[in-house]
């Protein structure tokens, strides 16, 4: 997509477990194909950070 289609997100759910699930049907709606990425996690706190930073030198390590 080159341009996101403001209806895609319009009277969207915002910091609510439902916004993915709304998503996938305002996308299925306008009828777009799409495709998911593997789950991730946000870093939304001080703590997130934190895990993210360790699973990354978790990472590096692993491949030395």
């Amino acid at each position: 997509m080159t341009q996101t289609p403001p209806e895609l997100f319009t009277n969207m759910p915002w910091g609510t477990p439902d916004v993915l699930e709304q998503t996938r049907k305002q996308i299925q709606s306008l009828g777009f194909n799409h495709h998911e990425l593997k789950l991730q996690w946000d870093v939304d706190t001080p703590e997130d950070l934190a895990r993210y930073l360790k699973q990354v030198r978790d990472s590096l390590t692993s491949q030395s």
